[in-house]
């Protein structure tokens, strides 16, 4: 009796095993599309930190002179485009503030509007920011007590 070697039986050729040229396309289109929007929302998160820290500064400048106006150390009259040299680091270039006066209805209470901008050496403006603050006029003060001085003495 002669025996015959198994054989495995053959299935049919589906295909070769590996992946085809039209799945890597596919993966790899979709792996730049992954990284061009991965790339956009850190350009987008870049620009959004670096106005916000702008936009925090121009408060910052806004509060300090605000205070510096209502303390006596800025006279509080109207001003436009004046440069701030007391910067919050020494390398701030191009912050800028100006002053409002206004007197309001009421006798004896002024409105200050401080405004503080930072431009780029373009001239375009960047950041902006407005802060307004009522205040009773220092000057009804000195009348007050100027006139109290001229009383006489009893």
């Amino acid at each position: 009796m002669r025996r015959f070697p198994q054989t495995v039986p053959r299935t049919p050729n589906i295909g070769r095993p590996g992946i085809t040229i039209l799945e890597v396309l596919l993966a790899v289109s979709i792996l730049l599309a992954a990284m061009a929007a991965i790339g956009h929302l850190i350009a987008t998160g870049t620009r959004a930190s670096a106005h916000a820290q702008l936009q925090t500064e121009a408060i910052l400048h806004c509060e300090s002179k605000l205070a510096k106006i209502i303390a006596g150390i800025e006279p509080m009259q109207s001003a436009d485009s004046v440069a701030i040299e007391d910067g919050l680091n020494k390398d701030d270039k191009g912050w800028f503030w100006s002053l409002d006066v206004h007197t309001r209805e009421e006798s004896d209470l002024l409105s200050l509007d401080v405004t503080t901008w930072h431009t780029m050496q373009d001239g375009t403006i960047n950041a902006r920011f407005t802060l307004g603050r009522i205040v009773r006029d220092p000057e009804v003060y000195v009348d007050a007590a100027f006139a109290e001085s001229m009383e006489p003495a009893e």
